[in-house]
């Protein structure tokens, strides 16, 4: 009995990795920051925090440490090299040529090659972006130029923009067009440069990961087949 408890506590902590949601954040402001947010818990990336200087790591044995660690380092990139050297000296004769290589070699097969690539790259994108959830947190566009008309003409450029890309962000993924509200854009006619503030966040639960890998396996196996 005591085994299917802990059977069960598995199952279930598995579970709940599976639908915990994992977020990557974007913020456009006077400098860029980027963040990921794991369930409750965001891990800043960028701007990176300024370290503090570390005297003790330049004192002479230190500096000699960090020396012979080095050296260390080198001699044992140069033996992996050499290692490699010997393998690509062992004969390859008889190995059958990749699919790939086997196209290149046919020009006249090389259009279809491009267009099945095109159709699988398609297809995943497709199946993965439908999964995709994109988050507009906040959006403050303020337009200005040396002259009003040129203003004007980027105020209508970018509102229009931002319609097309919704409705693009709506068809090919989980994206909530209400988002839209939270998207600020302002013409200002004595202000001479473009000014925006930027908050995005992309999501994705780790159990729809697997379902995509499981959806996209027929492209994944003509991919393979290339190989």
């Amino acid at each position: 009995m005591v085994y299917l408890y802990i059977l069960l506590g598995i199952l279930a902590f598995i579970l709940l990795v599976l639908f915990i949601p994992v977020s990557i954040g974007l913020t456009v402001k006077e400098a860029t920051g980027l963040y990921v947010k794991v369930g409750f818990i965001k891990i800043g990336i960028l701007p990176k925090k300024k370290k503090k200087l570390n005297v003790k790591k330049y004192t002479p044995k230190a500096l000699q440490k960090k020396q012979e660690a080095l050296k260390r380092k080198e001699e044992k990139k140069l033996l992996k090299k050499a290692k490699k050297k010997q393998k690509k000296k062992v004969s390859t004769t008889g190995k059958n040529k990749s699919k790939i290589a086997k196209i290149f070699s046919s020009p006249s097969e090389i259009p279809e090659f491009l267009s099945d690539a095109a159709d699988i790259m398609i297809l995943l994108t497709s199946k993965f972006s439908r999964r995709l959830k994109i988050r507009i947190m906040s959006c403050n566009i303020r337009i200005g130029s040396d002259n009003a008309a040129k203003t004007a003409l980027l105020y209508g450029s970018i509102c229009s923009g931002i319609n097309a890309l919704s409705a693009l962000l709506t068809q090919f993924t989980r994206f909530d067009d209400r988002d839209i509200e939270n998207v600020n854009v302002y013409p200002d006619f004595l202000y001479e440069k473009l000014d925006c503030e930027i908050h995005i966040r992309l999501s994705l639960r780790p159990g729809q990961i697997f379902t995509f890998l499981f959806s996209a396996l027929p492209e994944i196996l003509r991919i393979y087949d290339y190989l």
